[in-house]
């Protein structure tokens, strides 16, 4: 069994990533689809608060198991508590307004009209950032609230169920744009865990007040809406890791026709024809929208909608507009030595022999060398190694430059866009300039990183005191802070 096990294993690294990403969007559509499908039968049975707390309630003791096990618990840490109540509080009110919409509508119907997320950032980045999406990207929305309309117009305009599913969308975009905000400063752990922290802490209160306590097979159901909302972010997070949203999109949206057949099974509701019609409309106007509008993926925990597809451009989140870090880092000035001990050099062929090559200590183990930047050959790039221990990491940070990093040795994983990605030998990650990142060492034996920067002076922003520094000088350490 283990053989055979071990033979899975194998062959699912085999398979390219784009057959990767379609795999874990599939998987992700089934578990978010049945963790819809439990709240639907748990909303006619028990108060909407309720459900709240015990689905955050369920998840908190099952993430800190899995970071304790992992030991990522460590790196846990943030300074920006009040962005991380907000995401929470938009994400429970998102997921409060989506069980109320369970309550009136039907399955398919409800889980569509939620599905309009992505069409609510557009909007809330127009109104509140001035964002100008494009004639694309502007027709895109327009055909997708084309399809919103189609869908409800046998529906009456009083009907409370229409108005919670848009409600629920609407505060699942503002969750978003706060996830946004945090994933350029925060590790995906640390975004994990406050969501769900803050979701208990929110909801517990009311809940006790209201003092409703579920029977052993409701609990059951909660239990299970739980795991498969984790097993669903998992899915979608790894999903958007590995492979292009164009790719993945596609398999996201097999959630509407699924909702559709769990409503037809499980509750006896036959999709309407104006549904149907409506719904493809909309998909055609989100894979439009996906295709013509890239961005990093984001999820959010409370239910499991509203994703941003992948790519360079943050520029319709409003949370970007905060002051709290600048959108891009701060360059050095042209000809200024950050190198202490040298000074730019004229361009001109060199060799440089071993010897001449220093290691530089940024504490925790943690060594770099410099083979080559504009101080040292007169050179318009830097490069060189850093030398990760096991278990140790680089903090959050972003550079002037873009950057390119090969794994010349060991197993780490790279974070940035808040995912956290497996990378390992010979095996390459480009990060653009301004764009957070950091990586870990989750091996066994040292990690050897080759450095590859397009700039030959190089500058460094450590994400959780906004604090530059100048590449390789003395307060440029692998974490900010005293040298352990």
């Amino acid at each position: 069994m283990s053989g055979l096990w071990s033979q899975v294993l194998y062959r699912s690294k085999a398979l390219p990533t784009n057959v990767k990403g379609a795999l874990f969007a599939i998987c992700g559509a089934f578990a978010f689809s049945a963790m819809g499908a439990l709240i639907r039968v748990l909303s006619f049975e028990l108060p909407t608060i309720t459900i709240l707390f015990f689905r955050v309630a369920f998840s908190l003791p099952i993430l800190l198991g899995w970071m304790l096990l992992s030991g990522r618990l460590a790196r846990v840490q943030t300074s920006l508590l009040g962005w991380h109540f907000a995401r929470a509080a938009a994400g429970l009110a998102s997921l409060a307004c989506l069980i109320q919409a369970y309550r009136s509508l039907d399955f398919a119907l409800a889980t569509a009209l939620a599905f309009t997320t992505p069409l609510w950032v557009i909007i809330l980045s127009v109104i509140f950032i001035g964002e100008r999406p494009g004639w694309r990207r502007s027709a895109a929305t327009a055909l997708g609230f084309v399809g919103v309309l189609v869908i409800v117009r046998p529906l009456p305009l009083w009907e409370i169920g229409v108005w919670a599913a848009l409600a629920s969308a609407v505060f699942g975009a503002a969750a978003l744009a706060f996830l946004r905000h945090l994933t350029r400063l925060e590790s995906t752990e640390t975004l994990l865990l406050y969501f769900f922290l803050f979701g208990f802490l929110i909801s517990v209160g009311p809940t006790l007040y209201i003092g409703y306590r579920p029977d052993l097979m409701q609990l059951a159901l909660l239990l299970a809406a739980a795991l498969t909302g984790l097993v669903g972010l998992s899915c979608a997070s790894n999903a958007y890791a590995v492979a292009d949203a164009t790719v993945v999109a596609p398999f996201d949206f097999a959630r509407l026709p699924l909702a559709a057949l769990i409503g037809l099974v499980f509750f006896a509701e036959v999709p309407d024809p104006w549904l149907i019609v409506g719904a493809a409309v909309m998909i055609v106007a989100l894979y439009i929208i996906v295709v013509f509008g890239r961005r990093a993926p984001a999820i959010d925990p409370a239910t499991g909608g509203g994703y941003l597809p992948r790519g360079a451009d943050r520029s319709s989140i409003p949370a970007d507009t905060t002051p709290t870090r600048p959108t891009a880092p701060p360059v050095t000035k042209k000809g200024e030595n950050i190198m202490p001990d040298s000074s730019p050099k004229e361009r001109a062929p060199c060799i440089r022999k071993r010897d001449d090559i220093r290691s530089h200590d940024r504490g925790a183990g943690v060594v770099t060398q410099l083979f080559c930047n504009q101080g040292l050959c007169g050179a318009a790039v830097t490069t060189g190694t850093t030398v990760l221990p096991t278990g140790k990491s680089v903090a959050m940070h972003w550079h002037n430059c873009d950057e390119q990093i090969v794994i010349l040795s060991g197993q780490a994983e790279a974070e940035f866009l808040g995912v956290r990605t497996p990378i390992s030998e010979m095996e390459v990650a480009f990060i653009p300039a301004g764009e957070p990142h950091c990586f870990h060492n989750v091996g066994d034996t040292p990690v050897t990183m080759l450095f590859i920067y397009d700039a030959g002076e190089v500058t460094r922003t450590f994400a959780a005191t906004g604090e530059t520094v100048g590449h390789l000088d003395e307060k440029d350490l692998a974490q900010p802070g005293p040298r352990e």
